[in-house]
């Protein structure tokens, strides 16, 4: 959870894995995942048919300093075999875009949900929980339509998986380069949502249109600088 003001850097060297849609181009934010190989913190993000609906579901905020079209997302999670489940159930993905009410997530202002085969599932190793190996997974989609952040504007983004059975646990793993917490709702209860420890890992890509008027930019600026040489 921080400002980014550049969306120059590489997204090779931030993006969570190695994800084609990140990798492309540009970022406009990124926390990457820093729950592989030492494992840390991972929060439940679930509706779950057999009860009933959502059972919990986990947000974290982000700043664009400069604004921007965000066309694509990706993320990382993990599959809690608390039981010994080694099947992963998730049926599709919802990515969900808040405003801020004062420090917490707000009114939803986009959601595009997302079957699990278009997410791009990806294994990208194991880790230990309640006794058992636990798959975890990178993410990433193109958005239906591109979600625009203001300049200087806190919002919240949240990964929702759907699933069946609420066991094996779908989890949004821990990134970094944030505050350090990320929110969390038992929807369950009356509570109002709690802070929990930790940044959540997903990267902000911006829309092809996007992408294709920074290059424009960046050959002008090439091809002027190349005639002020001659």
């Amino acid at each position: 959870m921080r400002r980014c003001v550049s969306c120059l850097a590489l997204a090779g060297a931030l993006a969570i894995g190695s994800v084609s849609i990140a990798s492309a181009g540009p970022i406009l934010y990124s926390q990457p995942a820093t729950f592989l190989p030492t494992a840390g913190s991972a929060y439940t993000s679930e509706i779950a048919t057999d009860l009933g609906g959502t059972v919990f579901q986990v947000w974290d905020n982000f700043v664009l300093a400069a604004g921007g079209y965000i066309g694509a997302v990706t993320w990382q999670g993990i599959y809690v075999n608390d039981l010994g489940a080694t099947f992963v159930d998730a049926t599709s993905f919802d990515v969900r875009f808040y405003a801020d009410a004062a420090g917490a997530p707000g009114a939803q202002l986009y959601n595009a949900s997302f079957p699990v085969g278009d997410t791009h599932q990806t294994f990208v190793g194991t880790q230990s929980w309640f006794g058992n190996d636990s798959p975890v997974f990178n993410y990433e989609v193109s958005l239906p339509a591109a979600f625009t952040a203001a300049a200087g504007t806190q919002y919240w983004l949240s990964i929702v998986a759907h699933s069946p059975t609420f066991r094996p646990v779908w989890a949004w793993t821990a990134g970094t380069g944030g505050n350090d917490s990320s929110v969390q709702d038992l929807v369950l209860d009356a509570a109002p949502p709690y802070l929990v420890g930790q940044d959540r890992a997903f990267t902000l890509v911006p829309e092809p249109a996007s992408l294709a008027l920074l290059s424009m930019g960046l050959f002008a600026l090439r091809a002027r600088a190349k005639n002020r040489k001659h």
